[in-house]
Order: C-alpha cells, then sequence, then structure tokens
C-alpha cells in the first residue's frame, strides 16, 4: 500500500493519531496513513465534508462503524477508534502492510 503525501489542507491529527500521508480518496471519504501514539501505522477513514452534514450518511456511517467493531476475523482489520459525534467523523482501523 502506496502512502502518497499529504495535500495542503490536510489536517495534522484526528483523535490520538498523526496523520502522515494519503492513502487514498473515493465517494465516502479519504483514508489517511497515520501513526498511532505508540508508533504503529493505522489507516484512518474521514468522511467528506459535504457528508457530514448529512443526517441519512451519518446514520450509515454509525451502522459500519458499529458492524466494524462486531466483525472479527483473521481476514478483517481491527478497528481502533471511531469518533460519531465529530464535526466530520472518522474511523481509525490497523494499516496493513504489503511485503
Amino acid at each position: 500500500m502506496r502512502v502518497h503525501p499529504a495535500r495542503p489542507g490536510d489536517p495534522g491529527r484526528i483523535g490520538p493519531y498523526r496523520l502522515i500521508g494519503r492513502l487514498g480518496s473515493g465517494g465516502m471519504g479519504t483514508v489517511h496513513a497515520a501513526l498511532d501514539p505508540g508508533g504503529r501505522r493505522v489507516a484512518v477513514k474521514v468522511v467528506h465534508a459535504v457528508q457530514a452534514g448529512d443526517e441519512e450518511f451519518r446514520a450509515r456511517f454509525k451502522r459500519e462503524v458499529e458492524v466494524s467493531r462486531r466483525a472479527t476475523g483473521p481476514c478483517l482489520v481491527a478497528l481502533l477508534a471511531a469518533d460519531l459525534g465529530a464535526a466530520v467523523p472518522w474511523l481509525g482501523v490497523v494499516m496493513l502492510l504489503s511485503t
């Protein structure tokens, strides 16, 4: 997974995570590469600001987070944290590194 440079306007931190670049962007939001306080690489998904004001979208994102919290298994990424009440909601997961 290639980490691309941060873009102007990208935040330096989201929750407890220090952003180090971008992994990609899509219809729902942007996924940033970040480091947790212990230095572990994580991926932080941040919804697009325009969607953050849409209550229906927020409800779907909340369901995604709730399902991610319950789902476990060897082929699934672990949900570390999320802030559904943030002005721009986000979630953080363990970042899988390809070798």
